[in-house]
C-alpha cells in the first residue's frame, strides 16, 4: 500500500513539476504557471515610448497583444520583424498590438537594429531576462497571442512565417481589411 501511495505521490510530483515553475525572488519561491493556451498571460512592466500610459501588459487590455520575444543579434528574428510590422499595419486598426520584447539588449542596440530592419510597433526592453523568463522563454523567437481578456490563447517558439501568422491572427478572429 506504503509503494502505490508513494508512486502516486511521485505522478502527482512529476505532474505539478510540468506545469510550473518555481523562481526564486526576493528571498521567496513562488509557483508560477506556464503561459499556455487558456491560462493568464504572466504581467510584466512595459516601458516604451510608443505606449504612453502603459506601465504593464494588463493595461493593454480589450485588445488581442501579440507578444514577440527577440534580439538583435537572432537571425530568424531579423527574417520575422518585417511580417510583424506588415500584421502591425495591416491589424492594428481591428485591435490588435504587436509588443516586442527584447531580451538582454539596450535602447541604442534596439535603436541601431530597427534603422537596419525598419518597424513601427512598441518595444520594450527585458535587459535582465525577467520578463522571458516569466515566460518559461527556453531559446527566441518566442511568441504569444493575448487575448482581449488577458489569456494565452497561442504560443509559438521559433520564427513565424507570414503564412502562419496570419493563420492565427485569423483564429483569433482578424479578418483581412
Amino acid at each position: 500500500m506504503k509503494t502505490r501511495s508513494l508512486a502516486a505521490l511521485v505522478l502527482l510530483v512529476a505532474f505539478a513539476s510540468s506545469c510550473v515553475s518555481v523562481p526564486y525572488q526576493s528571498g521567496q519561491i513562488y509557483i508560477q504557471p506556464a503561459p499556455v493556451n487558456g491560462r493568464p498571460a504572466p504581467d510584466f512592466a512595459v516601458s516604451s515610448p510608443d505606449l504612453e500610459g502603459v506601465t504593464k501588459l494588463s493595461d493593454l487590455r480589450g485588445q488581442v497583444v501579440l507578444v514577440n520575444f527577440w534580439a538583435s543579434w537572432c537571425g530568424f528574428c531579423r527574417r520575422e520583424m518585417p511580417i510583424f510590422e506588415s500584421a502591425h499595419q495591416e491589424f492594428k486598426d481591428q485591435g490588435l498590438l504587436i509588443l516586442g520584447v527584447n531580451v538582454g539588449e539596450d535602447w541604442d542596440k534596439v535603436e541601431t537594429f530597427r534603422r537596419e530592419v525598419p518597424f513601427s510597433f512598441p518595444i520594450t526592453l527585458d535587459q535582465n531576462s525577467e520578463i522571458f523568463k516569466s515566460y518559461w522563454g527556453v531559446g527566441i523567437p518566442m511568441s504569444f497571442v493575448v487575448d482581449r481578456n488577458g489569456f494565452v490563447i497561442y504560443a509559438f517558439r521559433g520564427e513565424m512565417t507570414e503564412e502562419h501568422l496570419k493563420e492565427v491572427l485569423r483564429q483569433a478572429g482578424f479578418t483581412n481589411p
